[in-house]
């Protein structure tokens, strides 16, 4: 791709590295701040949620039992540090 000729809002010409720069920054200013505290205790206390309130709702088929268990693997996993950072179910 040629970005020669490639100007600011000012008429200036911008070089390849500022605009990979201003790129970056103009998408970071879309994210929100990081997140604070222990994340991993924060998802796995929410999965505890998830399965207590799941096992209570009386629903008693077999694909509800497979995604509880699936929840308490899932719940070890990361309890163990066992969890790719990439995903959070296997």
């Amino acid at each position: 791709m040629d970005f020669a000729g490639v100007i600011d809002s000012k008429g200036k010409p911008l070089p390849v590295v500022d605009l990979d720069q201003q790129s970056a920054d103009e998408l970071a200013a879309f994210l929100p701040a990081p997140a604070g505290g222990n994340l991993d205790q924060q998802l796995s206390a929410a999965v505890q949620q998830a399965i207590e309130t799941i096992t209570q709702n009386g629903d008693a088929t077999k694909a509800t039992a497979e995604y509880v268990e699936l929840l308490r693997e899932t719940r070890q996993d990361l309890e163990a540090a066992r969890l790719p950072r990439s995903g959070l179910f296997h």
